[in-house]
């Protein structure tokens, strides 16, 4: 009978096999966020949210400011709302997308239309959807996983 010390050459095997499988994971789910992030800022161009069909947003009170729907003025940061969508977190089993900066304050209240202004005049702001889950992003998910597993995740 013999002794051994230290670790068993092939559990150090499948332990590296483990973190290079949980590797491609990750880099999978960065694939699939890039392509959730994708999908979210062209929404802004699209000027509405494409699940199936483009839902468009509402439009503006006011029309005569010549510039397109979430966009605030570019004296004020036009564009921070679509330039803040980034990975929050990401993992092999999951991969979160929002808002980061100064727009994550304002951007559940575009995305849900939820309660916003001051507390002597609040409102609802219509909802105007520009992140969450679809049928085209859903679909092109599918389609990067479908091509990674013909390839054997390489």
């Amino acid at each position: 009978m013999a002794t051994y010390r230290g670790e068993n050459p092939l559990s150090r095997a499948i332990k590296d096999d483990a973190r290079g499988v949980v590797k491609q994971f990750v880099g999978i789910m960065k694939q699939i966020g890039n392509i959730a992030i994708n999908e979210a800022k062209t929404n802004f161009k699209r000027q509405g949210f494409m699940d199936r069909s483009v839902k468009r947003w509402k439009p503006r009170k006011k029309r005569d400011t010549g510039r397109a729907i979430l966009v605030g003025p570019a004296d004020k940061g036009g564009g921070r709302l679509r330039r803040s969508i980034k990975r929050i977190s990401v993992s092999n089993k999951r991969v979160t997308i929002g808002s980061k900066g100064k727009a994550a304050v304002y951007a559940g209240v575009h995305n849900y239309g939820l309660k916003s202004g001051r507390k002597t005049a609040p409102f609802i702001m219509p909802k105007r959807q520009f992140l969450g889950p679809s049928h085209t992003t859903n679909k092109r998910i599918v389609n990067l996983i479908k091509k990674k597993i013909k390839k054997g995740f390489k």
